[in-house]
């Protein structure tokens, strides 16, 4: 009778064929603090939201009272467990036995890799992704009236008016950004008398990383689809602000795979994991999406 489970070397091999895709770079997942919680058991993470105080009284004596603390709300996130279930054809394991070729994983890679660019999505900008807060981020509006990104001047009239965004919300940086790829093209223009590209300024301003992505979308719901209009997406974010993480990521199981029962006929497994993205302030992250000439 033929041996329908995969031996220790084949479940080896499909394992490492994975896990390669999981643990390649993936800019939301990377981009946020992850908080490690107590394993696959936990389904609900607890913590507190800070209300902010009120005023400083001004005045010439100190003796006006002035009681206005804030207050802490106790809030709670939920963990989902985010899957997909893969199985090796049993015509293409007995295939690759005979041969003494190592098995064709091709089909189980794309279905991981499907699977952890759904978890990567921007959280809350339209886009079904793993996200426990609403709204999310700050939406900003251009106040020059010129919402483009065709030259330098107008890439730095908004990024100036995001980073202010966050400025007047008091969150001060470092910051990181996250943007369509068009956006990040037009970054590569030299500035005008100058040897520096738009990216040499940006980084000045975004100290602690700039990312690029097209699994992103826009404050309508409106996914990226490598167009020119307004699916274009700029988002710029403080991750800490006085030591305390804005952004974190929930994570009670890493991705993993594990055998499951299965038809009886072909070998099956399931990959999982728990987490969720999760937002502590929402006024740390702010988003241009209004982006409709790229200069193309």
């Amino acid at each position: 009778m033929a041996n329908v489970n995969l031996t220790d070397r084949e479940f080896e091999q499909l394992s490492d064929d994975i896990y390669k895709v999981v643990r390649s770079p993936r800019v939301w997942l990377d981009a946020f603090p992850n908080r490690q919680l107590d394993g696959f058991g936990v389904k609900d993470y607890s913590y507190y939201k800070q209300h902010d105080m009120s005023a400083i009284e001004v005045s010439m004596t100190g003796s006006v009272e002035n009681f206005g603390m804030g207050y802490l709300e106790k809030s709670t996130a939920y963990i989902p467990v985010f899957s997909k279930d893969i199985r090796i054809f049993r015509r293409d394991l007995e295939a690759s036995r005979r041969w003494g070729q190592p098995m064709d994983t091709r089909l189980q890679t794309l279905m991981a890799a499907k699977m952890m660019a759904k978890l990567d999505t921007v959280p809350g900008l339209g886009i079904s992704a793993p996200i426990d807060v609403d709204p999310f981020p700050q939406q900003v509006t251009d106040a020059g009236g010129t919402a483009d990104w065709a030259t330098i001047a107008a890439i730095q009239e908004t990024v100036l008016d995001v980073v202010l965004t966050l400025r007047n919300a008091e969150h001060w940086g470092p910051y990181k950004a996250i943007m369509s790829p068009p956006l990040d093209l037009n970054l590569y223009i030299n500035i005008a008398n100058s040897d520096a590209t738009g990216y040499d300024w940006l980084r000045k301003l975004i100290t602690d990383g700039t990312y690029t992505t097209n699994q992103i979308a826009n404050s309508n719901g409106t996914a990226f689809s490598g167009g020119t209009g307004t699916d274009n997406v700029f988002f710029a974010f403080a991750p800490t602000t006085e030591g305390q993480n804005n952004f974190e990521i929930l994570v009670a199981k890493e991705p993993t795979v594990e055998e499951t029962s299965g038809n009886g006929f072909d070998p099956q497994y399931k990959l999982y994991t728990a987490l969720i993205h999760h937002a502590y302030r929402t006024d740390a992250g702010a988003t241009f999406d209004a982006i409709t000439d790229i200069g193309t």
